[in-house]
């Protein structure tokens, strides 16, 4: 395991219990580095964001799981065998596997309330929507179970 980077360790003490204990315990596990780029993000920055196309979230007329205190989001960036920052498909879709699995072990156990969706598919109570517009690779965020 590799520590998580302090910028990384200051971001998550803005998050929801449930997706920090979910993050640290995938960082255990996990064959890919990667750290946490954002946690919360007030309503101003996700209003760039949107207006970046990086969210279908405007922060003026909705809100994500982003723009809430304690933050029901995390947006992750991996790393290259040369330590280079990675938004790779294949390394966020190993990513987003360790993520589901460690959610799902961690709520059978009782230590959390929530599972996790991944930006890269955004299931909703199971199904796959595979016709999504919107991909965002980087975004995990908790669910109600």
């Amino acid at each position: 395991m590799i520590p998580f980077a302090k910028s990384t360790v200051k971001r998550l003490e803005e998050a929801h219990e449930d997706i920090k204990l979910i993050c640290y315990k995938v960082n255990e596990v996990s064959e890919i580095p990667f750290d946490v780029s954002c946690c919360y993000r007030s309503l101003s920055d996700q209003h760039k964001e949107f207006l970046r196309g990086n969210s279908t979230v405007d922060g003026i007329n909705n809100r994500g799981k982003h723009n809430c205190r304690p933050s029901e989001a995390v947006d992750i960036y991996c790393y290259t065998e040369k330590w280079k920052t990675s938004y790779s498909v294949h390394q966020m879709a190993y990513l987003a596997g360790v993520f589901r699995a460690v959610s799902q072990q961690l709520h059978e156990i009782g230590k959390t309330n929530h599972l996790i969706r991944w930006g890269g598919n955004w299931d909703s109570d199971g199904v796959i929507i595979t016709d999504q517009e919107f991909d965002d690779l980087p975004h995990f965020e908790l669910v109600k179970v």
